[in-house]
């Protein structure tokens, strides 16, 4: 599977709040789709409208990713979306994406 068709599945899915992908060969394209997934941000930097930015993913908050930050595979942003997503206040956790990128 993919890293694109495996993030397509989860944005209708609000009960998913971990996922372990340590050691998987997933490229930064990939990386990509997951930080697209948690803020709806398009690839090329653009940050999309504030309601897709609003409806975008608010409980995945782990890729597993404790071991990739020592290998720098996820982006910084990716990182800080996800450390976001940890909040309860999923409202707040909104909030802070559209201040953050719009």
């Amino acid at each position: 599977i993919c890293a694109k068709e495996l993030s397509d599945s989860l944005k209708n899915n609000s009960q998913i709040e971990k996922l372990w992908l340590c050691g998987t060969s997933i490229t930064t394209e990939g990386w990509n789709e997951f930080e697209t997934l948690v803020c709806n941000i398009c690839t090329s930097g653009h940050t999309s409208s504030t309601m897709a930015t609003f409806q975008s993913k608010h409980s995945l908050s782990s890729l597993g990713h404790f071991s990739f930050e020592k290998e720098a595979l996820l982006s910084p942003q990716l990182l800080k979306y996800l450390k976001c997503n940890e909040l309860k206040d999923k409202g707040q956790v909104a909030r802070k994406k559209i201040l953050w990128n719009h």
